[in-house]
């Protein structure tokens, strides 16, 4: 790898470290361009040539000295921060952190619920196996790993000193049978937590799901502003929207509310992992007046922005790789919003043919990203939403044989060995998800197959046929890939 490769995958967790035999990360991403089929945005991306280029030529001098400032690191932040308010058009008056990965927002999320006497914060998730695994030990204020980003050795599971006490509750955003709840049914139950956690003198942290691992938007605005006024200011919400499937519109949305949201630049925004930032609205920021020590050990002083309460407790140190890897996602960013509505829309109807024949001929049906009692076709989702498709490998049973003493469920842990052996078919699509349950052998086996910015970008500036062609040699790489993939399964089943 070259200088700026090994740059991007530094200054992260453990998850961000490159194994040298394939030059892949954990997530299988790797920090230079690759040419592969890869409609993985769900999970991780690869960088994008555009990107790279670009990175390597207004970053030359930072890339070559390998490290900056702090001081550096301060400036390049503020300009990042700038390029964000434009790209979404956000109030001049938002404060926004910046973090090494969508895990450590959760920590941000915490600092948002805890009020000057630091009582203890109720943390309520949303489909817990719709968000990020380590962010379960985040969520109750707890080191997800070995070592943070900056280096630190810390202990799994371990509180975060100068943390209140932090409790935690998940409800789940589907049934057993994998059909998603709906905003009705998820404000009940919300409602009975948070009654809960009142009566245990705990502030309650409430997580809005804007785009789960499978698309899910949960509660609904109109049940979030019912909850407003239910319980006003004895409750603080929180926006889950790391996947970055969100309007301008809909970000707004929450922002207008109060409402902190978090965001990632490694998901639909087509950056590499890991890199993340909250959006806090002003009013908000201005009600935080706490900073626990031991965010020392995983935030930079210039990660907050200017005069945020508590910030000089922070290391004023510098982390290059972050901010090449926010860069590269904001170069994307702004790409995309370049686009008009129309030029999206027409990149998304071929991808959803794509799609849709892909499942067809592997013997899939979709999962679907809206509620069960909804009969709403894909095009009537809200269109951030529409750039990925996930669906369950069992449309039929004996998908891996019948008789022949081989089992007759693809299940979650047959999709991961699939998943992982497509990729060397140079095809890598998003890591299953845990939808529908098949008794005591855990789940049914999934994919998902989705979109990021830079490929919508690049496919809207193709003629209308080259577009056409173009998806559909890629839906015939994932065809052939999946079955080549599911005959070395097949194989190793027999063997077993």
């Amino acid at each position: 790898m070259d200088r700026l490769a090994s740059l991007l995958a530094t200054g992260g967790d453990a998850r961000i470290t490159i194994d040298e035999s394939s030059d892949v990360n954990k997530y299988l991403a790797s920090p230079f361009p690759r040419d592969t089929i890869t409609y993985a945005s769900t999970t991780a991306n690869d960088i994008s040539a555009k990107a790279y280029d670009y990175l390597s030529n207004h970053y030359a001098m930072q890339i070559a000295a390998g490290e900056i400032s702090s001081a550096e690191y301060m400036a390049l932040l503020e300009q990042l921060r700038d390029k964000l308010r434009v790209a979404y058009n956000l109030p001049a008056d938002s404060k926004i952190v910046f973090a090494p990965s969508g895990t450590d927002l959760e920590f941000i999320a915490l600092l948002s619920a805890i009020g000057a006497d630091q009582s203890p914060v109720h943390n309520i998730l949303l489909g817990a196996d719709e968000v990020g695994s380590g962010c379960i030990f985040s969520a109750a204020g707890q080191y997800f790993a070995d070592e943070t980003a900056l280096g630190v050795s810390t202990e799994k599971a371990q509180i975060v000193e100068g943390l209140p006490r932090i409790t935690v509750s998940e409800i789940p955003v589907r049934n057993q049978q994998g059909q998603a709840h709906d905003s009705q049914w998820i404000t009940e139950h919300l409602i009975a937590r948070i009654d809960e956690a009142l009566a245990e003198g705990k502030r309650p942290l409430v997580h809005i799901v804007h785009g789960s691992k499978t698309g899910l938007i949960l509660p609904q605005l109109n049940d979030i502003d019912y909850l407003m006024q239910l319980y006003g200011d004895k409750i603080t919400f929180v926006v889950d929207a790391c996947q970055a499937r969100i309007t301008s519109k809909a970000l707004q949305s929450y922002l207008d509310r109060d409402i902190l949201v978090m965001m990632t630049g490694s998901k639909f925004m087509g950056g590499p992992p890991f890199n993340g930032f909250a959006i806090c609205p002003a009013p908000l920021a201005e009600a935080i007046t706490y900073m626990p020590s031991g965010f020392a050990q995983l935030f930079c002083r210039a990660e907050f922005p200017e005069y945020w309460p508590g910030r000089d407790i922070l290391a004023d140190r510098a982390n290059l790789g972050l901010a090449l890897r926010l860069a590269a996602s904001l170069f994307e960013l702004e790409r995309f919003q370049s686009l008009h509505i129309d030029q999206v829309r027409n990149v998304i109807d071929g991808f959803q043919s794509m799609a849709n024949h892909v499942i067809s001929q592997i013997g899939g049906h979709r999962i679907l990203s809206h509620a069960a009692d909804e009969v709403s076709l894909p095009a009537t989702y809200p269109v951030e939403m529409q750039t990925m498709v996930t669906f369950d490998l069992n449309a039929s049973p004996g998908l891996l044989g019948d008789d022949q003493g081989r089992v007759d469920v693809i299940t979650f842990q047959h999709a991961s060995d699939i998943h992982l052996a497509m990729t060397r078919y140079d095809v890598r699509l998003g890591q299953p998800v845990r939808c529908r349950s098949c008794g005591d052998r855990g789940y049914n086996g999934t994919l998902r197959i989705a979109l990021s910015m830079p490929q919508v970008s690049s496919l809207a500036q193709l003629p209308q046929i080259e577009r056409d062609k173009k998806l559909s040699a890629d839906g015939a790489s994932i065809i052939s890939a999946y079955k080549k993939a599911l005959h070395s399964i097949e194989v190793l089943q027999e063997a077993k």
